[in-house]
């Protein structure tokens, strides 16, 4: 990992701890509608230094509101992950599924527990305003067979 994304994912564990201990519901103030929801699946299956992971979410809008996953694993050993985004969410207040690749290391990832620390946003406009909801998941990292 090389320095300048040592410092993004620092940047982004001690945001989020700062947003955290804030307001636990979520970031950016109270937007006057239900910002989402995430939940992540209990396993990821880890095959060399990439797992894949996935949820389902959920969140509100219609027009022009746009939203985006933002997650990292914080690993039993190691760094975390390089902050990982899923552009592109449906915000129809339905329930919808996400996956995605991400790399956890350089060689072979122990099995074992790992924390998936993120937030979904949902912005009203390219420009903003993008309120974020907050989430902190174990997960259970599991050789792909």
């Amino acid at each position: 990992m090389n320095i300048s994304r040592s410092l993004l994912a620092s940047a982004f564990v001690t945001a989020t701890a700062v947003v955290l201990a804030g307001s636990p519901a979520h970031a950016g103030g109270d937007p006057g509608y239900e910002i989402g929801t995430i939940t992540v699946d209990h396993t990821a299956t880890v095959d060399d230094d990439l797992a894949t992971i996935g949820g389902s979410y959920t969140c509100s809008g219609a027009g022009d509101r746009i939203g985006s996953l933002s997650f990292q694993l914080l690993l039993r050993e190691g760094a975390p992950t390089d902050l990982q985004t899923v552009d592109g969410l449906t915000c129809d207040g339905a329930s919808h599924r996400w996956d995605t690749v991400t790399a956890v290391g350089a060689g072979r990832v122990p099995s074992g527990a790992a924390t998936f620390w993120g937030g979904i946003t949902v912005c009203e406009t390219p420009d903003g305003p993008c309120p974020m909801t907050l989430v902190e998941a174990r997960v259970i990292l599991k050789r792909a067979r």
